[in-house]
């Protein structure tokens, strides 16, 4: 599934103001993720992260947005605005 321009636009807006993104180079990726997930709280990371109090919230609600957005018609961009 992918958003409408638009709604990719609101959604870089939302993340510049309230993600925090960082990054570093490592061999084995996997392993260090493994290691932020046991030791950080990180409620929307559902991979690896089944051990998490909110985990079966947040994959339930994203399951039900999924099926939401397929019984919804697809988005003519041309007659979209967008809203401040």
């Amino acid at each position: 599934m992918t958003f409408t321009h638009i709604g990719e636009q609101w959604l870089d807006e939302w993340m510049d103001k309230n993600a925090l993104v960082c990054w570093t180079e490592h061999d084995e990726p996997w392993l260090l993720e493994h290691e932020l997930l046991q030791q950080h709280s990180l409620p929307l990371n559902i991979q690896d992260n089944r051990h998490h109090l909110f985990c079966a919230t947040v994959s339930g609600l994203r399951q039900e947005a999924k099926r939401l957005a397929r019984d919804m018609p697809i988005a003519n961009e041309g007659n979209q605005r967008r809203q401040i």
